[in-house]
């Protein structure tokens, strides 16, 4: 598993489909055809979908790993700013930073992308 992060508009997923080979109709936009696909972007908004609709996203994302433990999952930045005001904004945040925790936690390889450059924290230099 690897996870991609980084700032909205950094040319996340542009960099994982140059890496990999991957098109556009290899990537997943939500938990469920996560499942079934090589990428997973926007984990983000996924876990925003999922806590809106009385869901539990860390529930959800373990299922997609445990089925796919190959994906590939890219999610943007969200703990860098200013903390909302908004109760159901910083819950979101605060999940989505315990859930790309795990991932981390888990995965063989970590990146930060920043302007489209690759920024390795966690793995070797050569993708596996």
């Amino acid at each position: 598993m690897i996870l991609v992060i980084g700032g909205f508009a950094q040319g996340k997923l542009d960099y994982v489909l140059g890496r990999t080979g991957y098109t556009q109709n290899d990537v997943a936009y939500d938990f469920q055809s996560a499942v079934n696909r090589p990428i997973f972007y926007g984990l983000h908004n996924a876990v925003a979908r999922c806590l809106r609709a009385g869901g539990d996203p860390e529930e959800e994302i373990k299922k997609v790993i445990s089925e796919n433990r190959d994906i590939i999952i890219i999610c943007d930045e969200l703990g860098c700013g200013v903390v909302p005001i908004e109760p159901f904004e910083r819950n979101w945040r605060d999940c989505v930073g315990r859930i790309c925790c795990e991932i981390a936690a888990r995965a063989h390889r970590v990146e930060r992308i920043i302007c489209g450059l690759p920024m390795v924290l966690k793995g070797s230099e050569k993708w596996s």
